[in-house]
């Protein structure tokens, strides 16, 4: 199963074709207002993203972005599902168009991710110490994490494909795709949200895609709980996206784009589920649930709220 069938989800033949005169007449306002865009590749919804993708791994020119016309979800779903990561860049709009930002699908040369089935993830005691008065729970608050991240770091990207991040997660439980979007919430013992992270799930694999931390320290707590989470629901890769030195601190390593597509090929029709039993759970209950003693082996505890 290669993924991506390149029929527009099974439309019919009219609509296939409206939808490529439709992106490609997108595709050449854009590019006449963008003269740059010219040296990017594009991709199109109607592509099989996948063969996209193999084509554009064999072109040294190729660097680490596409660039997109297209903004349908479901199309967003598969280029995820392929190996690509949904960024987004301000441009100058077409005459007579309220296009303001294109979706620059990206696949970097290089990717920051961390195996969870070979390396266990340590956990410092201070981190524990913090975890002890802070919660977790998911998917509760999307759209208030997106805004606090965008507070926090500018438009910047995501602020570009926010309204396409929030249809994706409304479609969460929908048939088709098995991409999900999600938020993490981590919450004080004053019931204050403190930090959080927008990222998205498919089949074995977690990519974190931007967070943001208003408490010293939460974030590397979330950060810790989130790794023994998906520990615990059976997920084999975390994609960190592009290296920072944060990322490489805690144990995560750089392989090249073609090992990490293979890897996304490998896990992306496992079986795992992105959730906490009981809507909230304490961090430090989560980052015990997967804990390994010196061997290798699970150090059970009875007070894991994870299911």
């Amino acid at each position: 199963d290669d993924g991506d069938d390149g029929d527009v989800d099974g439309k019919d033949c009219k609509s296939v074709e409206s939808t490529i005169l439709k992106e490609y007449e997108s595709f050449k306002e854009i590019i006449q207002a963008n003269g740059y865009l010219m040296f990017r590749p594009p991709l199109f919804s109607f592509q099989n993203v996948d063969e996209r993708l193999s084509e554009l791994m064999l072109d040294d020119a190729f660097g680490d972005f596409c660039w997109t016309p297209s903004r349908d979800v479901d199309f967003i779903r598969r280029f995820i599902r392929s190996g690509f990561f949904p960024l987004a860049t301000p441009i100058s709009p077409p005459p007579g168009k309220d296009i303001y930002s294109v979706i620059l699908p990206e696949n970097d040369r290089e990717r920051c991710v961390f195996e969870l089935t070979k390396t266990p993830f340590h956990v410092a005691k201070s981190t524990r110490k913090r975890a002890k008065k802070l919660t977790m729970t998911i998917d509760t608050q999307f759209e208030r994490v997106i805004d606090e991240c965008i507070t926090r770091h500018g438009e910047n990207w995501v602020g570009f494909v926010k309204p396409e991040f929030i249809a994706c997660h409304r479609q969460n439980n929908q048939a088709g795709v098995n991409v999900r979007f999600h938020s993490i919430e981590v919450w004080n013992s004053e019931d204050v949200l403190v930090a959080g992270e927008i990222g998205w799930s498919c089949g074995g694999i977690y990519t974190s895609g931007t967070g943001y931390t208003h408490e010293k320290g939460a974030g590397t707590v979330q950060l810790c709980a989130l790794a023994r989470l998906l520990v615990t629901k059976g997920f084999s890769l975390w994609d960190l996206g592009v290296p920072l030195d944060y990322k490489l601190k805690m144990g995560a390593y750089l392989i090249s784009r073609k090992d990490f597509v293979d890897l996304v090929r490998k896990f992306r029709d496992d079986e795992a589920e992105f959730t906490i039993g009981g809507g909230k759970a304490r961090i430090i209950d989560i980052i015990k649930s997967s804990d390994v003693n010196e061997k290798g082996n699970p150090i059970t505890t009875n007070k894991s709220t994870t299911n």
